[in-house]
């Protein structure tokens, strides 16, 4: 989602909070009137040297 970021210290704590931030920014969302996008989903991955 785009603008919508979490981080943790633990994958466990990074999906918690990932979850609460998409509740947070869906309901922004929601009360400024803007269209909730069309689920859709990627991934990609680096390799940093």
């Amino acid at each position: 989602m785009p603008g919508c970021i979490a981080t943790g210290h633990s994958m466990d704590q990074v999906r918690t909070r990932m979850l609460e931030a998409i509740e947070l920014h869906l309901s922004s969302m929601r009360l400024d009137g803007d269209p909730i996008p069309v689920p859709s989903s990627f991934a990609d991955m680096l390799e940093v040297a």
